[in-house]
């Protein structure tokens, strides 16, 4: 075995790592972009003015700016897998709160499940964490590999938020959400 080969699978290890960030980090700041896309649909359901769905997300960033340092401390504790699963997993359990929101007697769920139980996984899926993750497993080229892991949060948007748009445009908000087709 060459020397070329025997250090392929060191590689690959480290860059899966990268592409996970990358797509991690898209699917978090597309469904927290959601919110946006999603208002003028929310205001005519719930009859909620723009400052009221503003104030869901400024809720959200302050949730999210609480979480951050504490993920920090659990990816030096306990490195970045178990944090990223619970933070997708809190975004997954937030966006279904949200899609079982009805005008009424459950509206509250989205308030909730976005503000508190998704933005708690908006902080701990987040640059910062998906930057230690990389910076942890490269010794070289560690500035592209953070580049484009990170580049989920924009670059992943400018693809996913076109599809969001278009299948919000195409009917009922909740259909363009994943967790719709759950709670179905």
């Amino acid at each position: 075995m060459d020397i070329k080969t025997a250090a392929m699978p060191r590689l690959a290890g480290p860059w899966r790592i990268v592409a996970l960030g990358f797509f991690a980090l898209a699917f978090a700041f597309t469904v927290r972009g959601a919110l946006s896309l999603a208002m003028p649909s929310w205001q005519t359901e719930f009859g909620w003015t723009r400052t009221e769905i503003s104030g869901i997300a400024a809720i959200a960033l302050l949730v999210m700016a609480s979480v951050a340092p504490f993920a920090g401390h659990m990816v030096d504790r306990h490195g970045p897998r178990p944090l990223l699963v619970a933070g997708l997993g809190a975004i997954g359990v937030g966006v279904l709160m949200v899609t079982l929101a009805r005008s009424g007697g459950s509206s509250w769920l989205l308030p909730v499940g976005f503000s508190m139980v998704a933005a708690v996984g908006f902080g701990a899926v987040a640059q910062h964490v998906i930057a230690a993750a990389i910076a942890q497993r490269f010794e070289s080229h560690r500035g592209l590999a953070t580049g484009i892991g990170t580049a989920g949060s924009t670059a992943g948007q400018l693809l996913l938020m076109p599809v969001l748009a278009w299948l919000m445009l195409a009917g009922q908000w909740r259909n363009a959400l994943p967790a719709e087709l759950i709670s179905s």
